[in-house]
């Protein structure tokens, strides 16, 4: 089942953007008395009003704020809002879902700036970032470097590719942003702001253009750049069910790999002797088996398995937590007097039992 993702209403309401009769934030104080403003990542009420607590209840009352169920909702209920209200700004929004549409839009050929809409800027700023495309990423091949025109990039913009490196790793960091295209970018041209949004927001749109032209087609700041964003993140992380971003992403060789394990008969994986490029995936390989089709694993590997168990669960000091967390819960229920309460945590520490017994060597 393909599920269309949804629009990221926060960015969305961010946006000083009035293309049809009804503002956004006159939507949200229609739905929602007392919302004033969205500021960083909260709505701003009226005096009187909750703050970070009335975000979700825009869902109609689905939990308190950080709920992670209730945040998922009422992010779904903020976008069906906008799509209900404002259909123009959410058909185009929602157009840059598609990985063509963001390439298009931030071309590192044509490099025309570009306004993007993210709560990544100030609030007083409106949220908005007049941007340049620089170039593609050197390394992770769904994002691109774009330049925030607002600053004037003739301080940094002769340096080397290693200064330039220092300067992103550093406190003093170049206005050098990247945006995925994979995550439905706000985007749009800058011809949209108003004067009074440009006043408003301090938007010198001028000054952005003559910043603009000293970083276009220039090849020296674009090797530069994509050289300095060529150091790969350390991690010390080992596990490699951990290790997500230690690498690049699976080449087309390991991937069709993977589709071979998963069409092969469970009790034949263990035969399978594959030639894994990345070097993640040998282990990862084992634990989907151990962990899908343990009944496959012969004695070593059983050991093997079982040890690794063991390790993660000391590691992680488990059975003391939980044995702790268990204690409260049932103070829990003997003051509130919960219904079946006991029987549900006998059943679940009798499950607990079952799994700290199998650790044993």
């Amino acid at each position: 089942m393909d599920i269309e993702p949804v629009v990221p209403p926060i960015d969305v309401l961010g946006s000083p953007w009035q293309p049809g009769p009804v503002g956004l934030r006159d939507v949200l104080r229609e739905q929602r008395p007392g919302v004033v403003a969205v500021e960083d990542e909260h709505v701003v009420m009226d005096e009187g009003h909750e703050q970070v607590e009335d975000i979700p209840r825009l869902s109609g009352g689905l939990g308190h704020a950080h709920d992670a169920l209730a945040d998922v909702f009422a992010t779904i209920e903020m976008a069906r809002l906008v799509k209900e209200m404002q259909p123009r700004l959410y058909a185009y929004v929602f157009k840059n879902r598609q990985k063509k549409e963001v390439n298009a839009a931030l071309d590192v050929v044509a490099q025309e700036p570009v306004l993007h809409v993210s709560m990544h800027y100030s609030a007083k700023k409106g949220c908005l970032g007049l941007v340049l495309p620089i170039c593609l990423h050197p390394i992770q091949n769904n994002r691109i470097i774009v330049y925030n025109l607002s600053h004037d990039p003739s301080g940094w913009m002769n340096l080397g590719a290693q200064e330039i490196k220092n300067y992103i790793n550093g406190k003093e960091r170049v206005p050098l942003k990247v945006i995925s295209t994979n995550n439905c970018p706000v985007l749009v041209t800058p011809k949209i702001l108003s004067q009074m949004h440009r006043q408003k927001f301090e938007l010198d749109i001028n000054s952005c253009i003559e910043h603009a032209k000293l970083l276009q087609g220039n090849d020296v700041v674009k090797r530069n750049v994509e050289e300095a964003f060529k150091e790969r993140r350390v991690s010390d992380e080992t596990d490699p069910d951990l290790m997500i971003y230690a690498g690049d992403f699976f080449d087309s060789h390991d991937k069709r790999l993977m589709t071979m394990i998963r069409s092969t008969n469970p009790d034949d994986l263990g035969r399978l002797d594959l030639p894994f490029h990345d070097d993640r995936l040998p282990e990862m390989f084992f634990r989907y088996r151990a962990r899908n089709f343990k009944e496959t694993l012969g004695p070593q590997e059983l050991n093997r398995w079982n040890a690794f168990r063991r390790r993660k669960f000391e590691k992680m000091e488990a059975m003391a937590k939980f044995n702790d967390n268990i204690q409260k819960a049932y103070a829990q229920i003997e003051e509130n007097n919960i219904p079946n309460g006991v029987e549900v945590l006998s059943k679940l520490q009798e499950y607990v039992n079952q799994i700290d017994g199998s650790l044993m060597p």
